[in-house]
């Protein structure tokens, strides 16, 4: 078995298993997981593809001031 956070996982790759893992349980409807598809994206645009050990509470407002900013309707 893989360890899901090996030192060297990117953000995106980090997205395609966890996609995978929703389909696979069916915890979501298809339309659902394909929106986070599409939004998927985004959040590598604006973090980058960092190494999702470096991910913390920081980064995390970062990332919501930065959607707030840019998405707010």
């Amino acid at each position: 078995m893989f360890e899901i956070f090996s030192d060297k996982l990117k953000l995106s790759q980090s997205f395609s298993r966890y996609f995978r893992k929703l389909e696979a349980d069916a915890l979501l409807a298809p339309s659902s997981i394909a929106k986070y598809r599409d939004i998927a994206p985004r959040l590598v645009k604006i973090l980058g593809d960092i190494n999702v050990k470096k991910i913390n509470g920081e980064t995390i407002i970062y990332l919501k001031s930065e959607l707030n900013r840019k998405y707010k309707h």
